[in-house]
């Protein structure tokens, strides 16, 4: 049975679990599967979602009685780089449930690691699902939050974060060829993406978890390019001035404090930090409320507030897909190649945060 002990679950609980249709789960069980080849001792040259479990042989697939809060912790940060919100929330909303009714049913399977995990240890590694509705804050308080980084490396990661909806995962993959500025000590070699763009960032689906040196996954296919606009080239420039030279143009953009690559897991640890400062403040804004809150100001909520601003300032829903690495068909396909005329919209649309640049 210690193979199969989430198919005993399956077949034994289709009635409690009205909610989903047993094709979900089914997906959902398989999707895990391939995450256990991956973990266990099965060799492949994929990235673990496109892991073919009918070829997996069950002695190299590490059993699911046998993962525990380490490797639940690891599934959980796996599945928040490679999927969206509602899919991570519903597979480990799933697999706590069949650890749960496992544990209870069976001797193979003591307690529930994924719940664990997600109620006392890491209640933030997941995204929210999709449907989330925070409150958007004025401009106003998001310049008050963003000024409040004195660093010049997380300077520059909120205005990353706020000025083009990305994920931490995204900006924890920058590399300095990423970055393309038209100045003198900027001389690295550009990415060829952007080679024909001075003053642009770039943001790349071909990076993963598990790529040499990375330390998470990009969330999207599609390959984007963004402007600088005047600010941010100053704040990149402040903090490469400090940033020591880099060795070659594949260096991660922003470091840790051990000089490796800064992970998606510190800057939202950082950011949920400052928020709950902000929030103990007598004249600060309310950053923070409790954990999980749709209103708190992780990265996670920068997603859904520039979304917005750009959705308000613009009103072009094709453009701010693009602004988010979103696909589309149809309307939406309009914006899958850059163009001077999207460089200008997204340039004029951009939100500012600090003088002299403000000119509202």
């Amino acid at each position: 049975m210690d193979g199969s002990v989430l198919w005993y679950w399956y077949e034994n609980t289709q009635d409690y679990s009205a909610e989903r249709t047993r094709e979900t789960y089914k997906k959902r069980i398989t999707t895990y599967e391939k995450w256990l080849a991956a973990r266990g001792d099965y060799t492949h040259d994929c990235h673990w979602t496109d892991i073919n479990v009918d070829n997996v042989p069950r002695e190299q697939m590490k059993l699911p009685r046998d993962i525990d809060e380490t490797d639940s912790e690891a599934f959980l940060n796996d599945i928040s780089d490679a999927f969206a919100g509602n899919t991570q929330q519903g597979l480990a909303s799933m697999l706590s449930q069949a650890y749960e009714w496992l544990a209870s049913q069976t001797t193979n399977v003591s307690d529930d690691p994924i719940g664990y995990v997600l109620d006392v240890e890491a209640k933030d590694i997941l995204d929210s699902v999709d449907s989330r509705n925070p409150h958007i804050i004025p401009i106003e308080d998001v310049r008050y939050y963003i000024r409040s980084w004195n660093d010049p490396g997380w300077s520059c990661i909120n205005q990353i974060a706020a000025k083009y909806t990305r994920r931490a995962g995204g900006i924890s993959n920058l590399d300095i060829e990423d970055l393309n500025i038209d100045h003198p000590a900027c001389d690295w070699t550009v990415h060829p993406e952007i080679r024909h763009w001075d003053d642009h960032i770039l943001f790349r689906p071909d990076k993963a978890a598990s790529d040499p040196g990375r330390k998470s996954g990009n969330k999207t296919s599609a390959i984007a390019k963004y402007p600088l606009d005047d600010e941010l080239k100053q704040s990149l420039l402040w903090y490469l001035a400090c940033r020591f030279e880099p060795e070659s143009p594949t260096d991660p953009l922003f470091l840790d404090r051990s000089y490796t690559r800064m992970s998606r897991h510190l800057i939202g640890t950082r950011f949920r930090e400052k928020s709950k400062e902000i929030t103990q403040k007598d004249n600060g804004p309310k950053c923070w409320y409790e954990p999980g809150d749709d209103d708190n100001l992780n990265v996670h909520y920068w997603r859904h507030w520039a979304t917005t601003w750009y959705q308000d300032q613009t009103g072009e829903d094709a453009l701010v897909d693009y602004l988010r690495g979103d696909t589309g068909q149809g309307s939406k396909a309009t914006y899958d190649q850059y163009s001077k005329v999207k460089k200008q919209k997204i340039l004029k649309a951009m939100p500012k945060f600090f003088e002299p640049f403000i000119h509202d």
